[in-house]
């Protein structure tokens, strides 16, 4: 899974993470069985896209609505620790 995950990276492939909560600094999120963190600055647009996934926008809404949403995410870094 780390291989794929690596791939994704590289290809910069967007998939779809669970919101499971926010904190000051942004969201964290699950991809599958994986554990990730997406910073108040790299927030995208808001809005649902075709495939119904939610993209967040910062100052949009408060971080905490996006708890329990799906969010268009790119990874940007995959390690092990």
């Amino acid at each position: 899974m780390w291989t794929r995950m690596q791939q994704l990276m590289q290809e910069e492939v967007t998939v779809r993470v669970k919101v499971e909560s926010a904190n000051r600094g942004g969201l964290l999120v699950k991809y599958g069985p994986f554990d990730g963190f997406v910073p108040v600055g790299q927030f995208g647009q808001v809005g649902q896209g075709s495939s119904g996934a939610l993209h967040t926008d910062r100052g949009a809404r408060t971080r905490t609505t996006y708890t329990g949403t799906q969010a268009c995410a790119t990874l940007y870094g995959v390690s092990d620790v």
